[in-house]
């Protein structure tokens, strides 16, 4: 049995028709399993590297490669990939489960745990040993509700071996075969 909650309120001018309410929303998104990312980019000193764990990732298009991002405005991470204007995708691994999570705890705590490694690719730092990564420039971005789509352009690409953490019902899992 299904329910449906009456609750109207508009967002950027779109009226919700059925009263889906933000908890119905995210669980039953929840039930779409997707890959684990972590966006990097660079704080304001220049120099110390910014990073969020992300599943809300796409391709977007083979020729030219372009990839979408989307990033809830109140994020710190929000700021920063509009000023740099890129940012680095890190597509993780399923040992780097540790990863997800160290870019998902407040900065205040983050800063007492050991620092990730990251690499160079092209003009963006990534995770190192992430299963793919992707140096984007951003070439666009579109406010929808209370995030912002940005796409870019792909300008450098790293791959490697591994098997992919994924996330599913608010969990991370590994690839079952």
């Amino acid at each position: 049995m299904m329910a449906i909650i009456s609750a109207q309120r508009p967002i950027n001018g779109i009226m919700s028709q059925n009263g889906v309410t933000a908890d119905q929303f995210r669980s039953a998104w929840s039930n779409y399993a997707t890959g684990v990312t972590v966006i990097t980019t660079i704080e304001e000193d220049g120099e110390t590297v910014h990073g969020m764990t992300a599943n809300s990732v796409t391709s977007v298009s083979l020729d030219p490669p372009l990839a979408s991002i989307t990033v809830g405005r109140e994020r710190n991470t929000h700021p920063l990939v509009l000023k740099n204007g890129r940012f680095g995708l890190s597509v993780l691994k399923c040992e780097q489960r540790g990863l997800a999570r160290h870019f998902t705890v407040p900065d205040e705590i983050r800063k007492t745990l050991p620092p990730p490694q990251f690499e160079q690719l092209g003009a963006s730092m990534v995770l190192s040993g992430a299963l793919a990564a992707m140096d984007c420039r951003v070439v666009d971005s579109f406010e929808a509700g209370d995030h912002t789509l940005f796409i870019a352009l792909v300008e450098d690409v790293l791959i490697n071996e591994g098997e992919p953490l994924l996330f599913f019902r608010s969990k991370f899992v590994a690839v079952a075969e």
